[in-house]
């Protein structure tokens, strides 16, 4: 049917463009052409590949939210089918297991542990929780990793410092994760160090 050329995906979109947000107890809907990129959807099924990809058709893929511009859009009736390059795709899921695609990597945010945290800084100031976030700002744990990451030394439960405004948040198979280039990795931490915050 289709035979996709320069390591071009046809994906069908999946999942409802519709959001929905509850707000005093009444259900309203999102007007998503506001912000279209903000609430894209960037859940699809694999149609077609180029050949020597790391896909197969009827894959999960988590693309990057260009796939919803309207230059993507493969013509057919009754379809939302979409291309895009292969290195906009995050990851794919095949038989319910997530392999992150070429440079990227899956971080999980890390949580506040008080128990980690200095309480005051050399100088005896009190130091607190940043107000209104439950993470550690620019800290996270690797959850995925691609070949090229493993191969500069990254190992899925490293904990990680990151670039500033790099975490890319996206839910991946019911999972909150960060999405990111191995690029935006500063370095591999070790888990008994304390944070200031």
């Amino acid at each position: 049917m289709w035979k996709p050329k320069n390591d071009r995906v046809i994906v069908e979109l999946e999942g409802s463009k519709d959001k929905f947000v509850n707000v005093g107890g009444v259900k309203m809907k999102i007007d998503t052409v506001f912000r279209q990129m903000w609430n894209a959807v960037q859940k699809a099924k694999v149609i077609a590949c180029a050949d020597g990809l790391d896909l197969e058709v009827g894959d999960t893929v988590y693309v990057h939210h260009f796939v919803i511009e309207e230059e993507r859009r493969v013509p057919v009736k009754d379809k939302d089918y979409r291309w895009l390059e292969y290195s906009q795709i995050y990851c794919r899921v095949r038989d319910g297991i997530i392999k992150t695609l070429g440079y990227y990597i899956l971080v999980k945010p890390i949580k506040y542990d008080e128990s980690k945290f200095k309480k005051e800084s050399d100088s005896g100031l009190l130091l607190r929780q940043k107000s209104g976030t439950e993470y550690v700002d620019r800290v996270g744990e690797v959850a995925h990793i691609g070949e090229e990451a493993r191969e500069a030394g990254l190992e899925v439960g490293d904990k990680i410092l990151f670039n500033k405004n790099c975490e890319y948040e996206i839910n991946i198979e019911g999972q909150k994760l960060y999405r990111m280039e191995r690029r935006d990795v500063i370095t591999v931490i070790d888990p008994e160090i304390e944070f200031t915050v």
